[in-house]
């Protein structure tokens, strides 16, 4: 029976990048051959992104490690931030939206409106809903 090391866990995160203006399929190949492989990248609104899911004891490490990856492409690429990807609670977006918890609760569960994602009382553009 093959025994599993229960000291490592996944941990998400987003490396924002500089250095990097539009990445390319080299960025990309560089990025995975010095070991990115457990990560997305990706470019939106001007900005170079790396999404990873890494398996490491501790978060501290797996972040550690994956900033070292980054700057053994040689590439001029650097980290600019880390983004831990928290998302935050029902009961955190009523307080930013200034309605109650129960409104959001029940906009989240389509008890209100057509239930298509029209039901958002923000305004159009604000939310991309996918019903998908």
């Amino acid at each position: 029976m093959e025994r599993t090391d229960l000291t490592n866990r996944e941990h998400d995160f987003t490396l924002i990048l500089g250095g990097v203006d539009q990445p390319d399929e080299n960025t990309a190949e560089a990025l995975y051959a010095a070991g990115c492989d457990d990560a997305t990248l990706s470019f939106q609104r001007g900005v170079t992104t790396l999404d990873f899911t890494r398996t490491a004891p501790t978060m501290r490490e797996a972040i550690l490690s994956a900033i070292g990856d980054v700057h053994g492409t040689h590439l001029g690429i650097y980290v600019v931030r880390v983004d831990d990807c928290l998302f935050v609670t029902q009961a955190e977006i009523a307080n930013r939206a200034a309605l109650t918890p129960a409104a959001i609760s029940n906009y989240v569960a389509g008890k209100r409106g057509k239930g298509d994602g029209s039901c958002w009382p923000f305004g159009a553009g604000v939310f991309t809903v996918s019903l998908s």
